[in-house]
């Protein structure tokens, strides 16, 4: 499970930002047991920079990137985000 740039970047209507996704979670997988998958590679932190800054100049309201981001961290900024910006 590795992502190219040019896989989280799509330019056409399979991007997630043209599909009204506002909040952006990116972070490395880490193997939680030897029977789970094996990490493949590493990411260097400054890739979730650029990735980072990409998804904000495509707006996306909410770009959280880094090796160990996970979505349930920022939950109650995520409310508070879909308050401020309701649909």
């Amino acid at each position: 499970m590795r992502y190219t740039f040019k896989e989280v970047s799509v330019p056409h209507h399979d991007n997630n930002r043209y599909v009204d996704c506002d909040i952006l979670t990116l972070g490395q997988y880490l193997q939680p047991t030897p029977k789970h998958l094996a990490v493949k590679g590493f990411i260097p932190p400054e890739q979730f920079d650029t990735w980072r800054d990409f998804g904000e100049s495509i707006g996306f309201l909410q770009v959280v990137a880094s090796p160990l981001t996970r979505s349930s961290y920022h939950a109650e900024q995520v409310r508070a985000l879909m308050q401020q910006y309701p649909r």
